[in-house]
């Protein structure tokens, strides 16, 4: 450490400009990607970072070529496999780079285990794709086994629970712990196309999905409790969903909505039968307070009931000059329609307000 200096940074990193020149270059980057023989004599470990534990997932080596050597960041044990057998070369998949970087070289090799090939998606993305996936495996349970490429790997197999099952197949091929896909899987529940594609327009995070977890799920027990049909529960969650993230976009507390990452959960007992993963909340505690709607509400000056009235009669007037607009595209018309279902929320909210005040308001003067 230089003279004088701290070991801690009291300010925030600011790259140079020398540093978002060479950026903007990029060296390193790949320019050009084969899949070819390559002679297994040429092919050296990758220096810096030793070899995984655990084989590649690979079927083929994976190859940086750069001016110095032909240099492997994951499946040696194919080449080794290949140099016993005799072979004089071995098809790999090959990164050509045109600069020799050691460093350069360990960063793949790092990367190849953590970062996937085609980059990572957004995380309301990974809650529309599971959901799907768990759909349509569900639709498929006679063929489940076909999908579970080499086993299940965090556990000696499967249950008697088509729930579980499919739990068990997304953990292992998505690379995340049961747990986890159980967690996204309540996140995406009762969500119709519409409202996950606003979650994913609006590149919501995982902070959100947590913060409403609770209130989303007793909106389903509710209704489930009223023998609605699935597409009305549907429908409902995601309105109310909608009115919970204009809220939330307006006063959550930026770690919740600057926090990107997705931390796997550590396995627990997986043998053991889970309950369905859709359908009951198992989220770790938030470690920041939990965000439960407009922090600033209790301060504004909250709607009389005759305001709230007032205001339903201004939303029946919209909707019928809504209706009778023949200019109007369905799309605008199925929009405008949206936005005012969501106010007729947001009134019922305030009345439910006003209810809780009245039978709290004896007690209160006692």
């Amino acid at each position: 450490m230089e003279k004088g200096r701290s070991s801690k940074s009291s300010t925030k990193f600011q790259p140079s400009r020398e540093f978002r020149k060479e950026t903007i270059g990029n060296r390193y980057s790949t320019c050009r990607e084969d899949i070819a023989e390559v002679a297994t004599a040429d092919i050296e470990p990758c220096p810096l970072i030793p070899d995984y534990k655990t084989p590649t997932v690979s079927t083929l080596p994976i190859i940086v070529q750069t001016p110095d050597a032909h240099f492997c960041i994951d499946g040696w044990n194919l080449i080794e496999q290949a140099k016993a057998a005799g072979r004089a070369t071995i098809r790999c998949h090959i990164y050509h780079i045109t600069e020799h970087s050691n460093i350069e070289l360990a960063i793949r090799r790092t990367a190849i285990r953590v970062m996937p090939q085609g980059g990572k998606c957004l995380y309301a993305e990974l809650i529309r794709n599971t959901s799907r996936l768990y759909q349509a495996l569900l639709d498929k349970l006679d063929d489940l086994v076909m999908f579970a490429h080499g086993g299940v790997r965090r556990g000696d197999g499967y249950i008697d629970s088509s729930e579980n099952n499919i739990r068990l197949v997304l953990a292992e091929r998505l690379g995340k712990s049961p747990n986890t896909i159980s967690k996204y899987l309540q996140h995406g529940n009762y969500l119709n196309n519409e409202m996950l594609q606003t979650l994913i327009n609006d590149n919501v995070k995982k902070g959100f999905f947590e913060a409403i977890q609770k209130d989303k799920q007793r909106l389903i027990d509710e209704l489930k409790s009223q023998q609605k049909a699935d597409d009305e529960i549907a429908d409902a969650v995601s309105i109310r969903v909608l009115s919970l993230l204009k809220d939330f976009q307006a006063s959550a507390p930026p770690e919740i909505v600057s926090d990107p990452t997705d931390p796997d959960e550590p396995p627990a007992n997986e043998n053991q039968p889970q309950s369905d993963p859709v359908r009951s909340p198992s989220d770790k505690p938030i470690p920041h307070k939990h965000w439960s709607g407009n922090p600033s509400a209790a301060l504004e000056k909250q709607p009389s009931e005759d305001e709230i009235i007032q205001e339903f009669k201004n939303i029946g007037h919209s909707l019928i000059e809504t209706a009778e607009n023949q200019k109007l595209t369905t799309s605008k018309r199925i929009e405008l329609f949206f936005n005012q279902i969501i106010r007729q929320s947001e009134l019922i909210q305030h009345l439910k307000h006003l209810l809780a005040q009245q039978s709290t308001k004896p007690e209160n003067q006692a």
